[in-house]
């Protein structure tokens, strides 16, 4: 559950970093160089986190989540977007984005099926192969936009530097006026990559990473449902297992000490005990438990 949360951390993280590549303006006090470098590393995050999450062995993911159950797989890998759905009954009082939720109308009756219909503006289809494919066509375009925009540099993916000492405002006293790049608005606008990504800050991706967090969730709610019934019968078989072993154990040895009791008296009887004075008599006597003779 914790790296399904640090995916949509990542997918955001990646979309963010790849804006700020491509603004190149410094107000997300990074460097073209340091945003590239950023962008490199949570992407190669969001891949390694995506694979565990689907194949486990990886981040502590013991368990493959593509071997969790059928909900899982029909999210990732079949046809449709069935987070669309589960995304608008859980977030009702939220309104959707016009750019990430848009739908085709020519549906049955008049009314969308927004599970099965998964029209997008950049790229059209693209959402309603699963979640995978979505996620694949993410990758497609993030890598895009990296080598698009960092043609200029050399060895940015060795550089860790972003992750310390980040550079302070550009401007620590405040702006007294900030003015929109027309000219990078309209590169960014024209760049369907970008486009694509940006849709999916709280698109299709966005929301099909949350869904899935909603199946892993449920999942655990219903193990944690199961525990106690699952305590109550661990708790019946000690008891089973208590009781037999007082059945078996406990009872059998009583039993066979009896029985060999029973034997010592009567070797004890066959003995010629009315040799024996009349104080050695009852002191065997008292021993074995039977009277004088």
């Amino acid at each position: 559950l914790n790296q399904a949360g640090r995916r949509n951390c990542l997918l955001r993280t990646c979309i963010f970093l790849a804006r700020e590549l491509a603004l190149n303006d410094n107000f997300s006090r990074l460097s073209k160089f340091e945003a590239a470098s950023a962008l490199n590393y949570y992407f190669t995050e969001l891949q390694r986190v995506d694979s565990a999450l689907r194949l486990g062995n990886d981040l502590g993911v013991r368990q493959a989540a593509d071997s969790l159950g059928v909900k899982h797989n029909q999210i990732m890998y079949e046809e449709g977007c069935p987070w669309r759905n589960a995304f608008a009954a859980t977030h009702s009082s939220a309104s959707p984005s016009p750019t990430t939720l848009t739908t085709v109308t020519a549906t049955t009756g008049g009314a969308t099926d927004r599970a099965t219909d998964c029209a997008t503006l950049t790229r059209p289809g693209v959402a309603q192969h699963g979640l995978h494919q979505l996620t694949l066509a993410v990758y497609e375009a993030l890598d895009n936009v990296l080598q698009r925009y960092s043609t200029d540099m050399t060895d940015f993916s060795d550089s860790t530097a972003f992750l310390v000492n980040p550079r302070p405002a550009l401007h620590r006293d405040g702006f007294s006026k900030v003015t929109q790049d027309d000219a990078k608005r309209s590169a960014i606008n024209q760049d369907l990559d970008l486009k694509f990504l940006q849709e999916n800050w709280d698109g299709d991706a966005f929301m099909g990473y949350e869904y899935v967090g909603m199946v892993f969730r449920e999942r655990i709610q219903r193990l944690a449902s199961e525990k106690p019934v699952t305590q109550g019968l661990f708790a019946l078989f000690v008891v089973m297992l208590v009781l037999g072993y007082y059945r078996i154990v406990f009872l059998g040895s009583i039993a066979h000490a009896l029985r060999e009791s029973r034997k010592a008296i009567g070797f004890v009887r066959q003995m010629p005990i009315h040799c024996l004075e009349e104080e050695e008599m009852s002191d065997l006597s008292s021993l074995f438990n039977f009277p004088p003779q």
